[in-house]
């Protein structure tokens, strides 16, 4: 098969139900698709998602999003999106960073609201976020973890997020993102 890859992104959201992704991908095989990236999470019973991936030659996005009709008959949302094929799929700058920001501890109002604000105030990207609560139960456990695309150097980020963590009084770790870094 000759040509270039067609790049798309698909959006997904809807009930969750177990084999969702084993559908997706039977699909995404079907047309011969590459999977070059796939985020979905559920919560309260509903998932939402998005896939990069890379069609076939002469792949149409009317021919993509036709393919999911099965799927959506669950009553599952998709939306296919075209995509330039410039390095769209990594939101990476020259002259950025990669950082893991978290914090484990105590929950309370406006911890994760200050560390974006903050961490946005100086030009970092949020490629990831992961946030999870434990609140009702006993332990008032919060995780925070966000992976963050940094124009800091890694004394800059060490400093502004251990600011921020004063401010709320809690401990905020950073460390570099890129392997090689650690």
């Amino acid at each position: 098969m000759g040509g270039q890859r067609v790049p798309f992104s698909i959006t997904i959201s809807g009930p969750d139900k177990p084999g969702l992704l084993a559908n997706m991908c039977d699909i995404l095989t079907t047309l011969e698709c590459h999977i070059a990236d796939v985020r979905i999470a559920q919560l309260v019973g509903e998932c939402i998602g998005i896939l990069v991936i890379y069609a076939p030659p002469g792949a149409t996005n009317k021919a993509v999003s036709d393919a999911f009709d099965p799927i959506r008959k669950d009553g599952l949302h998709v939306c296919v999106n075209d995509a330039p094929d410039d390095g769209w799929v990594s939101y990476k700058t020259p002259w950025s960073s990669p950082y893991m920001v978290s914090y484990e501890g105590a929950d309370r109002p406006g911890i994760m609201s200050k560390v974006a604000h903050e961490l946005s105030a100086v030009g970092c990207h949020f490629m990831d976020v992961s946030v999870d609560s434990s609140l009702g139960d006993t332990s008032n456990a919060f995780i925070l973890v966000c992976e963050v695309e940094a124009p800091l150097d890694r004394d800059e980020i060490d400093a502004l997020v251990s600011k921020v963590g004063k401010e709320l009084e809690i401990e905020l770790t950073v460390m570099p993102a890129n392997m090689d870094d650690l």
